[in-house]
């Protein structure tokens, strides 16, 4: 299927490039060094250490964007990854002979409003239910001045033997972002999985403003078998709100998931230590364990032009899906601040305290900083 996928959409680049020479290329990219300190990161927890209560950890990476452009108007885009991975002192998860990856490379055919895309490409749908994902994909953009419309098929998953398929995976899914007077806006989202476990995963969020306070929320559902921690339909859905006061900007959200709905952990926030959001975060997944309820506080105070500090404070409380098991009470406090060094280069420091003693032996810290350059 890979074959088929790229084969149409290399035919459509090729008839398209045939009237012209030379290609347009644009480079940027960014690129980061961290340095993490985590203490009390024990057996409980998925993130490393595992046999200490402390250690300190290094990584980084750089990533390069290429975009190409014909005379046509048919285009390449791909981000080249350089050297990324941890090491914490006892192993080095880079490879030194395999240390350069894609991370997603695609070719794309404009037809006027309408846009081709085939190649691998990197899957958004939201935060919340699914993002940041990568596929063998074939999809088709539809575009105007206030609508958005996305209609795909991913290929997630194929192996192959003596010219049988024995495991597809496939996605057939669409995206709609669509934009109303006054700043409002509505994104839906669906994607149907045909595989040994079919099943249907969707989202509904709407954005926009009320005087000066800025409005986002969201309401998703997984089928069982699909994104689902458990067996059962989940649900899930939270409402943010960002108030600016005085100086400060007062970002306040709450939130739930119910019958195994299983948030996108690594993409979607406020948090600092609890999920695996911020560079300093244990590591889990809260939704995973069981039905949650969260609140959560961020107040941002924007010091000078260069310099921002910003506070995180949150309460989880999770009804385990484990049978025998009492409700389980999570808090995080913790703080970020920012300073930008130059155009295009940040300095910033995070430090969290989790209570977790109803999960873990132990209440995690870990204190971070990291310098990232995108150009």
């Amino acid at each position: 299927m890979k074959k088929v996928i790229l084969a149409v959409a290399g035919l459509a680049l090729v008839g398209t490039m045939a009237t012209s020479a030379m290609a347009e290329f644009k480079f940027s990219g960014d690129a980061r060094a961290r340095m993490n300190y985590k203490s009390n990161f024990d057996d409980t927890w998925t993130a490393y250490p595992a046999d200490d209560d402390s250690a300190d950890t290094w990584n980084s990476r750089t990533r390069f964007k290429i975009e190409a452009d014909t005379k046509g108007g048919a285009y390449v885009k791909t981000r080249v990854r350089l050297a990324e991975g941890t090491w914490d002192g006892t192993s080095n998860t880079r490879n030194k002979n395999n240390n350069i990856y894609t991370d997603y490379a695609y070719i794309g055919v404009p037809m006027g409003m309408v846009t081709v895309e085939g190649g691998l490409i990197n899957r958004d749908v939201t935060p919340f239910l699914y993002f940041d994902g990568r596929a063998d994909s074939l999809q088709v953009k539809y575009k105007n001045d206030k609508t958005g419309l996305v209609v795909f098929f991913d290929k997630t998953e194929e192996n192959e033997a003596d010219g049988f398929d024995f495991s597809d995976q496939d996605w057939f899914g669409f995206l709609l972002n669509q934009g109303f007077e006054g700043g409002w806006g509505l994104t839906v989202g669906g994607i149907y999985q045909d595989n040994s476990e079919a099943g249907f995963a969707g989202t509904v969020q709407v954005s926009g403003a009320v005087a000066d306070v800025a409005l986002v929320g969201e309401i998703a559902y997984q089928e069982e078998n699909f994104l689902s921690a458990t067996n059962d339909d989940g649900w899930g859905g939270y409402l943010q709100a960002t108030v600016p006061v005085g100086p400060v900007s007062l970002l306040g959200m709450v939130g739930f998931t119910a019958d195994g709905y299983n948030i996108d952990e690594a993409d979607f926030g406020p948090f600092i230590m609890l999920q695996d959001y911020s560079q300093v975060s244990i590591g889990t997944d809260f939704s995973e364990v069981g039905e949650a309820f969260w609140a959560a506080i961020v107040p941002t105070f924007q010091v000078s032009e260069k310099l921002s500090i910003s506070a995180q404070f949150s309460y989880v409380t999770v009804d385990p899906y484990a049978a025998g098991l009492d409700d389980q009470d999570l808090f995080e406090v913790g703080g970020t601040a920012k300073y930008a060094i130059t155009d295009g280069a940040s300095l910033s420091a995070q430090i969290g305290y989790a209570d977790v003693d109803d999960l873990g032996d132990e209440n995690p810290t870990a204190v971070g900083l990291s310098l990232d350059v995108s150009f």
